[in-house]
């Protein structure tokens, strides 16, 4: 049988080369060129038949090469991934008059095959442009908009005290603790669910699904998932399969991660013993409307799509700033210093403090800048033809934007070191710099950025004001670091000391 199937791929070879061929006679450059009207496609590296750039691109590191690729061709470049037209966006000014001035234009999202394949069909996130994406995004935004993180303050400071609790009791497994805040946080939130200290079911749920598709979600896999759709049904015994296996994996883990939280608060609310949290209020918000949607199903979706996005990226920035402390004990320094001038050694900082510590804002952003969760982002897709700066862009294209690059663009010198004061004035306040590129763009931008950077400032200042974390010894670095890569990017567990500092004797009377 497997030397049939091998003869059954072996033939299915030509007809896919013939196939790529015809796309990329009639939808390549020079039919590019045609349909511009003369104007050229932006600049980008040299192209292979058939396979366009797809040989030079490091699927695990793949902002790498495009930012190579901009240092060569500029802000704006154009790629070919077998058969697909990809715009590489470089620079936060063209990010800008792209997806925020011709918003119109650039908010839509490619048509990824594999989102059904893998059970994310139901991801707000990938939802193409239109009625059905706005009303997601509409639910989205009634729990995430500005005044309604405000009122999540006392149930974050709360959080952020059992964080810091919790590595008081167990300093050598800091790094985990930051993974159950950060799904703490969006269960306490999303579904009103409590999560347990250690080994807390709907948080293993959940992990479950990120670990698989955060590895295997990128647009670089869907192309030549979408230009070659056998490798998603080659037989599980077959080399090469790993594709489907951890396809059945992720439709199992999003089915539970889509029904059991969501049955959880609704069992809640019937008992009468539900928190306030978004899932309860919207069901309570749509009880009895008739919708042109199953407002049932929308809601388990947003709410799925919410712990998804929220989980990955607030552990990830969590780890990516004890990943610095332990780097940079000068930074660490100061920002203590700064904290315990403005808070006294009798109490914990809380929001009211934010105002008089800009450090700690900054070195937020530091953060952010200097180890982005999402170098590239979720990619956007033309609606229609476009030209910019008499370059062409095509109708249906894919386009990325380049996080990765953008943070490392002259405007910070010196872009792999951690350097929070880049973000302050002469006279110590925050510029207005606010490396917005690390939330998207334009109107597919993160719809939950003001409760992630609000979290973030909270338990980052409450980390600070209770511990020192430094190295295990003098001659470790981050390059024994192992990072986990893909949509979302951030640093594998690492070894690193934690001591308390005076303020965390205050957390045993809390």
């Amino acid at each position: 049988m497997a030397s049939s199937v091998a003869v059954a791929l072996f033939l299915l070879l030509p007809t896919v080369s013939v196939v790529l061929w015809l796309r990329h006679r009639h939808s390549g450059p020079e039919a590019d060129q045609l349909r511009g009207k003369g104007f050229p496609l932006p600049p980008g590296p040299p192209r292979l038949p058939f396979l366009g750039n797809a040989l030079s691109i490091d699927r695990v590191t793949p902002w790498l090469i495009y930012t190579a690729w901009a240092e060569k061709y500029g802000p704006l470049v154009y790629v070919r991934l077998v058969g697909k037209d990809v715009i590489i966006i470089n620079s936060e000014e063209v990010a800008r008059a792209l997806l925020d001035e011709r918003s119109s234009i650039y908010s839509d999202r490619p048509h990824f095959v594999t989102n059904e394949f893998f059970g994310l069909d139901f991801n707000s996130a990938f939802l193409p442009y239109g009625d059905k994406w706005r009303f997601h995004r509409k639910l989205l935004h009634q729990t995430f908009r500005p005044s309604s993180v405000q009122d999540m303050h006392p149930l974050l400071l709360r959080k952020a005290r059992c964080l810091a609790k919790a590595i008081v009791e167990s300093p050598d497994e800091c790094l985990t603790h930051l993974q159950v805040h950060a799904g703490s946080v969006i269960l306490a939130v999303v579904y009103g669910y409590e999560v347990e200290p250690k080994d807390d079911r709907l948080v293993h749920t959940m992990q479950r699904l990120l670990t698989t598709t955060t590895r295997v979600m990128t647009p670089e896999r869907e192309v030549i998932a979408s230009a070659f759709p056998f490798i998603m049904y080659i037989p599980p015994w077959m080399p090469g399969s790993r594709f489907r296996r951890d396809a059945y994996e992720s439709r199992a883990h999003s089915k539970e991660s889509l029904e059991v939280p969501f049955e959880w608060t609704v069992n809640a609310m019937a008992s009468g013993n539900a928190p306030h949290s978004m899932v309860e209020g919207l069901l309570r918000s749509y009880a009895g409307q008739d919708d042109d949607y199953d407002v049932r199903e929308v809601i388990k979706a947003v709410a799925t799509t919410a712990f998804a996005a929220a989980f990955s990226t607030t552990e990830g920035t969590l780890a990516c700033f004890v990943l610095a402390m332990v780097l940079n004990p000068d930074v660490q320094r100061r920002a203590q210093a700064d904290i315990d001038m403005v808070v006294n050694m009798d109490r914990l900082p809380n929001f009211g403090d934010r105002p008089s510590l800009p450090y700690i804002d900054a070195v937020l952003r530091e953060v952010m800048r200097w180890r982005p969760v999402a170098p590239l982002g979720l990619p956007h897709a033309t609606s229609r033809s476009d030209v910019y700066q008499g370059y062409y862009i095509p109708k249906g294209a894919m386009v990325i934007s380049n996080t990765w690059a953008m943070t490392r663009s002259s405007r910070y010198p010196d872009p792999e070191e951690f350097i929070p004061s880049r973000f302050l004035s002469e006279s110590g306040t925050l510029n207005e710099d606010e490396v917005v590129s690390v939330f998207g763009g334009g109107r597919r931008m993160c719809p939950g950025r003001h409760l992630g950077e609000t979290n973030a400032w909270l338990s980052i200042v409450t980390l600070l004001s209770c511990f020192e974390f430094s190295k295990i010894h003098d001659a470790w670095s981050e390059e024994e670091v192992e990072w986990e890569n893909g949509v979302a990017r951030f640093p594998r567990p690492f070894p690193l000391n934690v001591a308390p500092r005076v303020r965390a004797k205050l957390l045993s009377v809390e």
